[in-house]
């Protein structure tokens, strides 16, 4: 049984099919998609003469357009490509779900990098089509989360490009939370924090030094804060036990809890006021995509007060429950 998801937040076809040479390129795919944008690149003879190929903002018909824009994304983007399920979706059809991390290359040796530094993240499907003689690829269309319009050239699609690009909020160069982007949508991510030990709360004076051992941590970025508490992370340690105990009895050592999380940034001061306003507007956002928030938000602030507020990167961070990346099961 495979599943059609061949347009983004569309119905699903379910459609009955067994062909094995679409699942013998299904696990080619899984391997050789791991080489989309290193040396090797991706195994040409896989794919027709003409490939047809469309996003929202880039167009080509052959397979010389298709490689030309894979090498143009390595080198102008240096992009990180994180493939997460891939499956059968229709006759000769098949579909992947993927998240896609850039930076401008040129940045690396960008004397103003503190000043203007964006980093772009797309995720969507991406739809491959076989040819039913030759068993080779001949159609590609990849599909945004962020915007409804998909067909090229999308408006929305360039705006969204450039609103990423034009970003001048600041990240400190300074070690925080990892996670991975598993849906970017126009206005907020949904993220999945690294599952990782030793990833703690406590306070700046413990990590400064006050605690049991005099011991003193990195400093990390963002600070977190909810109703109740301000929040950092520490990194180092493979349990809480092993973490140094705090002097102060009003600080505690915990692991953070997992789950998946909806993200919305913003600029300015982020006071508990506009925190407040951005939570209920993230909140609004996900029951209109049909998301289901969970209790309570987290706000991150990832600068010192020295940052003017128009390029300080804020976030609130809400809980999603029961989040579901792939369409089907792959």
């Amino acid at each position: 049984v495979a599943v059609s998801a061949a347009q983004k937040n569309g119905g699903v076809t379910v459609v009955e099919s067994d062909d094995p040479a679409v699942q013998e390129m299904i696990e080619f795919l899984k391997d050789d998609l791991n080489n989309l944008f290193n040396d090797k690149g991706i195994d040409q003879s896989r794919y027709g003469e003409v490939v047809d190929f469309e996003d929202p903002i880039t167009k080509y018909n052959s397979l010389d357009g298709y490689l030309f824009n894979i090498k143009m994304l390595r080198y102008v983007f240096n992009p990180e490509f994180i493939l997460h399920g891939i499956w059968q979706s229709g006759p000769n059809e098949i579909t992947s779900r993927w998240t896609m991390n850039m930076e401008l290359s040129v940045n690396r040796a960008n004397p103003f990098r503190k000043f203007w530094d964006p980093k772009l993240t797309f995720t969507g499907l991406s739809v491959y089509t076989m040819d039913e003689a030759s068993r080779k690829i001949v159609r590609h269309v990849d599909y945004w989360d962020a915007v409804e319009n998909q067909k090229y050239l999308s408006l929305e699609a360039v705006g969204h490009l450039i609103s990423q690009l034009t970003d001048v909020t600041r990240t400190p160069e300074l070690e925080g939370p990892r996670y991975t982007v598993l849906k970017k949508m126009g206005r907020y991510e949904v993220r999945l924090p690294e599952e990782r030990r030793g990833a703690f709360r406590a306070l700046a004076g413990y990590i400064f030094g006050s605690n049991r051992e005099g011991r003193k941590m990195a400093m990390t970025t963002p600070v977190l804060s909810d109703s109740r508490s301000m929040q950092f992370v520490i990194n180092g340690f493979e349990s809480s036990a092993d973490a140094p105990s705090p002097n102060d009895s009003t600080v505690t050592v915990k692991e953070c809890p997992g789950g998946v999380f909806a993200a919305l940034r913003f600029s300015g001061r982020a006071s508990e006021e506009e925190a407040q306003e951005k939570q209920g507007e993230l909140r609004r956002m996900l029951a209109a995509d049909g998301y289901v928030a969970g209790d309570g938000f987290m706000t991150a602030r990832y600068n010192d007060p020295s940052v003017q507020a128009a390029f300080r990167r804020n976030e609130v961070l809400v809980p999603v429950e029961g989040f579901k990346l792939l369409e089907v099961d792959a």
